[in-house]
């Protein structure tokens, strides 16, 4: 599975602030951009890991009444 996600990054003062545009909630503050860009990765790694997990615990309970 590939994913094309569109990371929104801007300085405000001596911090660096993004967020995923795709993935409410994916969002991250950091001194430098480069720290910033891996924790939006880490964080977006978690969220979809998170939905992969919720996916498959709907689908092992799909049918059951």
């Amino acid at each position: 599975m590939t994913s094309n996600d569109t990371a929104i990054v801007k300085k405000d003062g001596d911090w660096w602030l993004g967020w995923i545009e795709e993935v409410p909630g994916v969002n991250a503050q950091e001194k430098t951009k480069s720290k910033l860009m891996a924790s939006l990765k880490e964080v977006l790694a978690g969220a979809l890991d998170g939905l992969v997990s919720f996916r498959k615990l709907e689908i092992f309970f799909k049918g059951v009444k």
